[in-house]
C-alpha cells in the first residue's frame, strides 16, 4: 500500500516546519500502530509517503485482506 497526504505540496508553504513535522509524526505513528495490529510490514517512509505490504517477511494467504484493513484504518477480525 502506498499512501500520501493529499495536497501536501500546497499545505507545506502555509505551515511552520514544526507543524509539518508534527503532522507527519502523528500520521506515521498511527500507521505504525496499525502495522503492528495487522501484522503487516512497513517498507519505507519518504516525505509524506508511507509504503507497507502484507505477507512479508512471513507469507500469509490473507495478505490482501491485511492491507485492505490497514488502508481503512481498522483492525482485522
Amino acid at each position: 500500500m502506498f499512501s500520501d497526504v493529499p495536497t501536501f505540496q500546497q499545505i507545506v508553504p502555509l505551515c511552520q516546519p514544526k507543524d509539518i513535522v508534527h503532522l507527519l509524526n502523528e500520521l506515521f505513528t498511527k500507521f505504525d500502530r496499525l502495522i503492528g495490529l495487522q501484522k503487516a510490514y512497513k517498507v519505507e517512509t519518504v516525505g509524506d509517503s508511507y509504503m507497507s505490504v502484507g505477507g512479508i517477511p512471513d507469507m500469509v494467504e490473507d495478505h490482501c485482506e491485511i492491507i485492505c484493513h490497514l488502508a481503512l484504518g481498522k483492525k482485522k477480525g
